[in-house]
């Protein structure tokens, strides 16, 4: 007889254990994933300002601004230019994307802090200009999202 219920019992806090896992994967599943922002930004140039025009995902039109010196960078996020801690702190409403943009001998470098598919990117800009779209995604060839 007392096997009888040991094993009901046994049976019993199986079921209540497989109840409980069961029960916490369905809420784990349940996060949001992070997924990246939609945006298409274009970097425009000359040898002395740049420009950045929000084409898609973004709060703002246009930002325009100088370097001060090689080692100076810019904080973006889709509601325009801002510094990385006050970016990240920001809750209500967060930014769907923050990056930041320096220059390089050759070009700009954009490190994605988040809110998008690439880490790091850099290319070339001659000192008379250039006009290089990016997305979520990356380099784009030419603006597809008007």
């Amino acid at each position: 007889m007392k096997t009888r219920q040991t094993s009901s019992i046994s049976i019993i806090v199986l079921f209540i254990a497989f109840m409980i896992g069961s029960f916490g994967n369905s809420f784990g599943q349940n996060k949001e994933e992070q997924k990246p922002a939609g945006f298409l930004i274009v970097v425009e140039s000359n040898k002395d300002e740049v420009k950045l025009i929000g084409k898609h995902g973004c709060a703002w039109k246009e930002l325009t601004f100088k370097f001060s010196g090689k080692d100076d960078s810019k904080t973006i996020d889709q509601f325009g230019m801002t510094t990385l801690t006050e970016a990240i702190a920001k809750k209500d409403p967060k930014p769907s994307f923050i990056f930041t943009i320096h220059r390089t001998d050759k070009g700009f470098g954009f490190v994605c802090i988040y809110g998008a598919n690439w880490r790091e990117l850099s290319f070339g800009c001659p000192k008379e200009g250039c006009h290089q779209p990016i997305s979520e995604n990356g380099m784009e060839e030419f603006d597809t999202r008007q």
